[in-house]
């Protein structure tokens, strides 16, 4: 009969086969997953979620460059014709924020030449602070919150990079344009008594349609409370 408080000649040796057999195993498979897990979390920490950048050949930056070069032109005009044959066929989106939904449009191509002729007033979102409806039509929304300077001759300008001073605000504009193509014009700012916070960027995003650059969406940037 076996007790088990009894200490017995197989009872030793089946101590020392676990010591010297079993306990070294286990010690070691804990070891191991241990390791990995601190792996995991070091990856975690250390490594951020890279943006996926899209390079653009020479030739190609020269040609969008040149295209959003237009777009600039025709905005500063109000020439809304030229800016409808600049557009891409997908439509025209905006946002005075750096976020963009490509998967819809707020303008059909074939509508903007009719811009300075709309007379409709539209909910265009709400102020900053205050949280005023912003109502006005696309003619005036266009002017006030979009191209409301010279962005033509601003002095920064990047091909699928972020130009801003420094915002509360989360810019996705990178993100949400995909594999296309992104042209910023960045201010620093205007009045030294506001130390550098109303500078302000614009982002247009442009599809390659039968070889040439269209206008797909337009983003701003600035300071906001």
């Amino acid at each position: 009969m076996i007790k088990l408080n009894e200490v017995t000649w197989y009872s030793k040796l089946a101590a020392i086969l676990f010591f010297l057999g079993v306990f070294p195993l286990l010690t070691f498979y804990i070891g191991v997953q241990y390791q990995k897990a601190q792996e995991s979390i070091s990856l975690s920490i250390s490594e951020p979620i890279a943006v996926p950048v899209v390079k653009v050949k020479k030739d190609a930056q020269k040609n969008v460059m040149d295209s959003a070069k237009e777009v600039l032109v025709a905005f500063k005009n109000k020439d809304y014709q030229k800016l409808e044959n600049l557009t891409s066929s997908d439509g025209l989106s905006w946002n005075e924020v750096p976020n963009l939904d490509l998967t819809k449009n707020d303008i059909l191509t074939s509508e903007i030449s009719n811009i300075p002729n709309n007379p409709q007033k539209y909910l265009f979102g709400y102020t900053d602070g205050k949280g005023d409806p912003i109502y006005l039509t696309i003619s005036e929304y266009l002017s006030i919150w979009i191209y409301n300077h010279d962005y033509a001759s601003a002095p920064e300008v990047g091909v699928n990079k972020i130009l801003d001073g420094g915002s509360n605000s989360v810019n996705t504009i990178l993100q949400d344009s995909g594999n296309r193509t992104v042209v910023a014009y960045h201010f620093k700012g205007f009045d030294p008594k506001f130390g550098g916070m109303d500078w302000t960027t614009l982002y247009l995003v442009f599809d390659l349609q039968n070889g040439e650059y269209k206008l797909r969406g337009i983003a701003k940037n600035n300071w906001t409370i």
